[in-house]
């Protein structure tokens, strides 16, 4: 069973887009159906997309910055091996989320956080004060427990510290550079540079490679409170505590 937050590009956090626009399809739910077939798939998305309702896939309209409106996803009454959001990448929107379909994610379940590096600027000013997420996590993973956590009560997640058996992030760079590979097994070509690439273009010299790297490496020990720190969290993945 998985769960996936948001279905289409287009969507009121990018500039122009709206949650009223006419969403013709719903790319990733087919994608997980081509992957697990056998799989009961759960949309969930600011737009309506119930026009793509079938046998395996099921559509919960919801705004993410409401935790009413994500509760029904849980009048579903089903529980998930894996929950993915990819919604607005807004940091109210992807923490409110979190604790509020975590409990409907099953023991040694993944819940998955796409895009850590963006987040869209209208949403951020105008949503209720959190940290961004990255940070949010690094402080977790660094000390074991979540802190400064803003408009979000700090005993909510408190509640989720207790369930979590592990947090495991990957930074842009590495997903760029396994993306690279694979694409290379394929034979096709690649889709976009990894950082080491942008450094070293064969314009800079050895001392400004050197400098490059020495900021990249104060900045990984400093983790993602440092603002342009490489490298940049890109992809979380939650474990919830419990048996597979």
């Amino acid at each position: 069973a998985i769960c996936e937050v948001g279905l289409s590009r287009g969507g009121p956090e990018v500039s122009g887009g709206t949650a009223d626009r006419n969403v013709t399809n719903v790319p990733s739910a087919a994608m997980w159906h081509d992957f697990f077939p056998r799989a009961q798939i759960v949309g969930v998305d600011i737009s309506d997309c119930s026009a793509f309702e079938n046998d395996w896939f099921k559509f919960v309209r919801a705004d993410c910055g409401d935790r009413d409106q994500l509760a029904r996803v849980a009048d579903l009454d089903m529980q998930f091996d894996l929950i993915v959001d990819d919604g607005s990448h807004a940091s109210y929107h992807q923490q409110l989320t979190f604790l509020t379909l975590f409990d409907l994610l099953k023991p040694g379940g993944l819940y998955v956080i796409e895009d850590l590096d963006w987040q869209p600027e209208a949403y951020e000013t105008s949503l209720p004060a959190v940290p961004r997420t990255d940070i949010l996590l690094d402080r977790f993973i660094r000390t074991g427990a979540f802190s400064q956590t803003g408009a979000l009560a700090q005993s909510d997640w408190e509640q989720r510290a207790a369930q979590i058996e592990s947090v495991l992030t990957f930074d842009s760079e590495w997903l760029a550079a396994h993306r690279r590979l694979t694409n290379t097994r394929r034979n096709a070509a690649p889709d976009y540079p990894t950082r080491v690439d942008r450094i070293d273009n064969g314009s800079r010299s050895l001392k400004q490679l050197g400098a490059a790297l020495l900021r990249r490496t104060k900045a990984e020990l400093g983790g993602p409170e440092q603002r342009g720190r490489y490298p940049e969290m890109k992809l979380a993945l939650i474990r919830k505590a419990g048996a597979c």
